[in-house]
């Protein structure tokens, strides 16, 4: 009939949600209507207490991405960085001396597990591995060169060189009274009969050989065609 039969909250005349909503019973067949029910929701409530609610989902979110960030980082750590620094400094412990390359096998602290870590030291320690064989094979080589640089030199013969020009690139010092004698010069082709003898050489690829007096000693030289260069020793 009009009447407020019941009330719980402040009513507010705006800035509210209202629903209203009938309030009906079931009688003899009939639906009878016995009131209205009238629910009103303060906007400025809820937005605050919204708002409140996602600022603590927020915080606690925040906290739960620190913590586990700082969970991942002490993992990362501990399984991965420190190896990855030991590995770089084992690198920086290389020695390189004039024989050898010092190499100590890479070594981590940590248990087998065939994973990337165990797979990257492999490579390492095979890696050092080729690198001392490669480098004790260069300073073998190196000490070879070195010798055979010094043996035209070192002989007591003369011993010539030339180039693929057709030039004389290199005599010995024990060459120079032959030179002086035949009137050679670097940098020039020998004189006839000798330069033509060099072409025979490295036209057929056969060793040819000639013999020059100069004053008491008889010189017995052996052209050597190297090929495929073109020179002549």
């Amino acid at each position: 009939h009009g009447r407020l039969v019941a009330e719980r909250g402040t009513r507010h005349p705006k800035n509210v949600l209202e629903q209203e909503v009938p309030l009906v019973r079931q009688h003899e067949g009939r639906t009878v209507v016995l009131g209205h029910l009238l629910l009103q929701a303060d906007l400025s409530l809820a937005r605050t207490q919204a708002l409140r609610a996602a600022g603590i989902s927020l915080a606690f979110s925040a906290v739960m991405a620190t913590i586990v960030s700082l969970a991942i980082f002490w993992l990362i750590r501990s399984m991965v960085s420190r190896h990855l620094a030991a590995t770089a400094l084992h690198f920086q412990t290389v020695r390189v001396g004039a024989e050898e390359v010092g190499f100590e096998p890479l070594k981590l602290d940590k248990r087998w597990a065939g994973d990337e870590l165990d797979v990257l030291c492999l490579a390492v320690n095979h890696m050092q591995e080729r690198l001392a064989s490669t480098y004790a094979q260069a300073c073998r080589s190196e000490r070879q060169a070195q010798t055979l640089a010094r043996f035209p030199e070192e002989n007591p013969n003369p011993v010539l060189r030339v180039n693929a020009d057709g030039l004389l690139g290199y005599a010995n010092q024990a060459s120079r009274s032959f030179m002086e004698h035949i009137g050679g010069e670097l940098g020039k082709p020998l004189p006839e009969p000798y330069q033509s003898i060099v072409e025979v050489a490295v036209k057929t690829g056969e060793v040819q050989s000639f013999e020059v007096e100069c004053g008491a000693c008889v010189y017995a030289f052996v052209l050597r065609p190297v090929l495929p260069g073109g020179d002549v020793n």
